[in-house]
């Protein structure tokens, strides 16, 4: 009926079978189907280096998890043998992904430890935290495709083909 009032729209979104939640509007908003992106506010976070996104998204598949320098520089340089160089280079990523998240407001993603580093799950809004838990409209974007740019994650696609 119109005119309608915040009032009224409260009230009808309240006798939804699957209520609106209004939490995830200050979250990170991760998509990792198809390419691996990262929004806030429904725009593209800029990573000055694209090393420190791939961090945020093995981050993001180890669901809280946390990873030590040495086990991301395994991933992020597979090709070479760890060094002293692999371990201040991977804690320089990890400093200029905090750094990113800190200008998008977003600072409690990242649990950051000694030696280590994790992804609070609770912090963000993850299409495949959501596909995970089994929800629907997740399982329906999912089409074959997991962060696609990065090799890693192949085998992930396939736990999801056989989980759909």
């Amino acid at each position: 009926m119109k005119p309608a009032t915040a009032e009224t729209v409260r009230t009808e979104l309240g006798f939804l079978r699957y209520p609106v939640s209004g939490d995830t509007a200050d979250k990170i908003r991760i998509r990792c189907f198809g390419n691996f992106e990262v929004f806030k506010n429904g725009s593209p976070l800029a990573f000055p280096r694209s090393r420190a996104k791939e961090v945020l998204a093995y981050l993001v598949l180890k669901r809280g998890g946390s990873c030590t320098l040495r086990d991301l520089a395994a991933v992020l340089y597979e090709d070479e043998p760890y060094s002293l160089r692999q371990r201040d280079r991977t804690r320089q990523l990890i400093f200029t992904l905090a750094q990113t998240l800190r200008e998008a407001g977003a600072e409690n993603v990242l649990i950051r430890r000694r030696n280590s580093v994790a992804v609070d799950p609770k912090a963000v809004d993850c299409d495949y935290y959501r596909f995970l838990d089994m929800d629907v409209d997740a399982i329906n974007t999912y089409t074959g495709e997991f962060m696609a740019q990065y090799e890693w994650a192949v085998f992930t696609t396939g736990f999801l083909d056989r989980r759909q």
